[in-house]
């Protein structure tokens, strides 16, 4: 399950690598607009900071298209900033993504290369999920990716995760649970699970409560934030709206964590407004978010985004 691609050969020469990789996605994404229907081409910006002055920079350009009825193919290219107190690294990502859906299963894959700071190494992600009923989805998910801070980057670290959920909900309630485990290639294995029930008080207005609990079999690495035990507790609120051409959708939500027992107060945020293209709004989709988060004593996480692409 958590095999990929070995990073060989062609990678070991970074100088080369890059090169070709450049050359190879600019005629894979030529190639790929010319040949698939109902082509889409996108370019976002994000970025994300944090309270202690790390800061993670991406541009993305893609470009998917129809192959079939159900399935859509495409190329994705992300330019990469990552940058802490006098250190930073620039990168790129390219990577095939492929969009499944065949009555009430959809599948999703976004697989390929990292490099950044000497490192090469595969990364990606697979999703999929499945209604068995009116009321009830499950899905499973796959990823690995390198850690976007400064000692991922420096030590080479990255992870492998998977991770199974099931989701039922009616008119009024729902209930979520996920279980998962991260491989970190620094011999940490974090086992993880997450929960989650609403109530929905008025149409577009619904309450929760979510709980976050984890365990490291080799915590205090120093490579990342990685406590014996933590465990988060939220109570919040969620709303979704139509508004104008698009959709408002945000959250609030406060609680606590308990980190090896010590309590301290939590919380998140996030909004965000997207525009579908349909006949009323025409070929162009637009997606915009900012939110911020304490998951940790003291430690504030921000990130924003917006994302534009125009169907032909």
């Amino acid at each position: 399950m958590y095999c990929w691609v070995h990073e060989r050969s062609l990678y070991e020469n970074e100088k080369l690598g890059d090169k070709i990789m450049k050359w190879l996605t600019l005629l894979l994404v030529m190639t790929a607009s010319i040949a698939l229907a109902d082509t889409s081409v996108g370019i976002g910006t994000f970025r994300s900071s944090d309270s202690d002055g790390a800061v993670v920079r991406s541009t993305v350009t893609s470009v998917t298209g129809s192959v079939t009825e159900n399935t859509t193919i495409g190329l994705s290219h992300s330019h990469l900033n990552y940058s802490s107190k006098g250190w930073s690294e620039r990168g790129y990502r390219d990577s095939f993504v492929v969009t499944y859906q065949q009555g009430d299963t959809t599948m999703l894959a976004d697989l390929g290369f990292t490099s950044i700071g000497g490192n090469v190494r595969s990364s990606g992600s697979i999703y999929g999920e499945h209604q068995v009923s009116l009321n009830t989805i499950v899905y499973a998910g796959i990823e690995r990716h390198l850690l976007d801070n400064q000692a991922g980057v420096t030590n080479g670290i990255y992870y492998n995760s998977a991770a199974i959920g099931v989701d039922w909900s009616n008119d009024l309630w729902g209930l979520t649970g996920v279980y998962g485990e991260t491989r970190f290639s620094d011999r940490n294995t974090r086992r993880y699970t997450k929960a989650k029930g609403y109530y929905t008080v008025v149409d577009g207005v619904h309450v929760y409560v979510r709980n976050y609990h984890y365990e490291n079999s080799s915590p205090f690495t120093g490579n990342y934030f990685a406590p014996r035990r933590y465990n988060q507790t939220l109570v919040g609120v969620g709303f979704r709206y139509q508004i104008g051409p698009g959709l408002f959708i945000g959250h609030v939500d406060h609680g606590a964590q308990h980190i090896d027992g010590k309590r301290s107060p939590s919380h998140t945020w996030r909004i965000s407004y997207a525009i579908s293209p349909d006949k009323t709004n025409g070929p162009l989709s637009v997606m915009a978010f900012i939110g911020a988060d304490r998951n940790q004593p003291g430690y504030t996480y921000r990130s924003s985004g917006i994302a534009i692409s125009y169907m032909f």
